[in-house]
């Protein structure tokens, strides 16, 4: 028998079920790769025959780390089904929950997860990994602890504005229940500008946040990190030092749903005029041009997996996430009222997707996101209305959003007053979803093709594919040989 050898990364992803991945590996390299995502949602069925407003409290216990994205495509689909438009201030409030829970994850990624990472063994005789391990070491290093401390500032924000994080039920057909005054916004403000000034430009950045974000070119990217002192230019330095810019591509596909609706522009509950809407674009990028996310062609073909889902957007396998808005953020066709940001459009054209590009679409998304909410809150009018009187009725709804990991989806259909059908599509079955019967790779097994993994029994390259993905699941990694699919090693991400 074959020695098996566990690998505990820590902090283990919190899961709904396994992700497991089964690796065939000749002369060092990952020559297939399959993924299953090993669980059964039944939330869905638990919906049915409940009333339509059920939904607001039952689908964010879906999860502890995305509940109040799952609340705002609750509450969006079900406004869908019955023609209903949330004022402006309902509309900013809920945004702005939505960027804070969105925001609060990525330091805690990035430091407990990713970067645990970087300071592996294999590591050690690279020129920057004292550095590293100085910043990033867990517990230990000198960016963790302040990093962590800085996460809970944004959901002290979201206590102000919506309530306690999670399982905030702050959202009601036609608005929200929360109302801050002009004392709530000024604590807010107070909150994200120590997170801003103290945190994110002092330690993350090394710079301002506009310096940052004027940066438009893989060039000027790199001009930057090897001038400037903050953990973000380290980690650059050190992702390229370690080569992780060169696997882990992916699918070559991608796909947003899109977040934010602005509030002066969206006065119409109809899919078609949800994505004109949009702050942060929905999209189909096909790797060489963009087409327009139409929610008709979303397929999860739920029947090839017992329990699992395999989503299609077209026929096609697609990834979600930080690095399929960033995409869609660079798209030259955005709206003016849309985000505008080409950096992500020359990295991809100069260097290509990677573990690493992937990794550094997120990070650079947090800098959005606290240029966005310092913007939103200063929108919020305490003397206009955060909600209106919602009448529910029978129709099909379809609510979506950006959740930290990617695109999430809900549909409901409501008859005679009650749930006749709930579907949930998260983000994690995207990236997760294995091949189907035509067969088209998901996105993870992708990336991992190809991959040369230096140490089999220390396979940090698979880590760092994996997480740059957060698959929302506990990762179980089977290494095999590709003569005898014997397992060579068995380790849990």
């Amino acid at each position: 028998m074959p020695v098996i050898k566990e690998l505990n990364i820590s902090p283990v992803i919190r899961s709904e079920g396994d992700l497991q991945i089964r690796l065939w590996v000749r002369g060092g390299e990952v020559v297939r790769a399959h993924t299953q995502a090993v669980f059964f949602n039944g939330l869905e069925k638990l919906m049915a025959g409940k009333p339509p407003h059920a939904g607001l409290q039952m689908t964010p216990r879906i999860c502890g780390v995305c509940g109040g994205s799952h609340l705002y495509s609750a509450a969006f689909a079900l406004e869908n089904a019955c023609h209903i438009v949330p004022p402006s201030n309902a509309l900013i409030i809920r945004g702005l929950g939505q960027m804070l829970e969105n925001l609060q994850s990525i330091p805690r990624w990035f430091y407990t997860q990713f970067a645990v990472d970087l300071v592996n063994e294999k590591y050690a005789e690279n020129p920057v990994y004292e550095a590293v391990k100085n910043r990033f070491a867990p517990y230990i290093g000198a960016g963790f602890a302040p990093a962590t401390k800085a996460a809970g500032i944004p959901i002290q924000v979201y206590g102000l504005l919506a309530g306690p994080w999670p399982g905030a039920g702050y959202m009601i057909p036609g608005g929200v229940v929360t109302h801050p005054g002009a004392e709530v916004l000024a604590q807010a403000r107070v909150l994200m500008d120590d997170f801003r000034k103290n945190w994110l430009e002092a330690v993350w950045l090394g710079d301002t946040v506009e310096r940052y974000l004027s940066i438009d070119t893989w060039d000027g990217l790199l001009h930057w990190a090897n001038t400037t002192q903050g953990d973000l230019p380290l980690f650059i330095r050190a992702a390229l030092a370690y080569g992780i810019d060169r696997y882990g591509g992916g699918a070559g596909r991608y796909l947003a749903f899109g977040a934010f609706l602005h509030p002066e522009s969206y006065n119409n509950p109809a899919l078609s005029e949800r994505n004109k809407a949009l702050i942060i674009p929905s999209g189909f990028f096909n790797g060489t041009s963009y087409s327009a996310f139409d929610p008709m062609q979303l397929q999860d073909n739920e029947a090839y997996t017992p329990g699992g889902k395999i989503p299609r957007f077209h026929g096609l396998s697609a990834e979600v996430g930080a690095l399929a808005r960033a995409i869609m953020q660079a798209n030259p066709q955005n709206a003016s009222h849309q985000v505008r940001d080409p950096l992500f459009g020359d990295i991809m054209r100069t260097v290509g997707p990677s573990a690493f590009v992937r990794a550094l679409a997120r990070l650079h998304e947090m800098v959005r996101l606290v240029q966005l909410i310092d913007t939103w809150l200063d929108k919020i009018n305490p003397d206009a209305a955060f909600s209106q009187d919602a009448v529910l009725c029978d129709g099909i709804g379809f609510g979506a959003t950006e959740a930290a990991r990617g695109a999430l989806a809900h549909w409901m259909e409501i008859e005679n007053g009650l749930v006749k059908r709930y579907r949930i599509m998260p983000p994690t079955v995207w990236n997760v979803g294995p091949l189907d019967e035509t067969p088209k790779k998901g996105p993870i097994e992708a990336a991992l093709l190809g991959l040369k993994i230096d140490h089999p029994a220390n396979p940090v390259e698979v880590g760092h594919i994996v997480r740059s993905f957060d698959t929302c699941l506990v990762s179980i990694v089977q290494v095999l040989d590709d003569l005898t699919e014997q397992e060579i090693s068995r380790f849990t991400f």
